[in-house]
């Protein structure tokens, strides 16, 4: 597995830092490069235009929302 993961770019370590096998490791890479439904992905880029921060909402948990998008676009 260590193999495998020295031929992986940096950033996408955090998406397999947690698994334990090679087979999560593949399902989770296959999970992240699937193609996506195109009607979801408008839906996601329109709900990041229209976003704003709300008063009791931190800086931080807001752009933590922004990439919670970004990271299903």
């Amino acid at each position: 597995m260590t193999l495998m993961v020295d031929g992986i770019k940096d950033n996408l370590i955090p998406y397999i830092s947690n698994v334990d096998s090679t087979q999560e490791m593949y399902e989770a890479l296959s999970k992240l490069f699937t193609i996506k439904n195109l009607g979801q992905i408008e839906s996601l880029k329109n709900e990041l235009r229209t976003m704003k921060i709300t008063k009791e909402e931190t800086v931080a948990s807001f752009f933590v929302r922004i990439a919670r998008i970004i990271d299903e676009i």
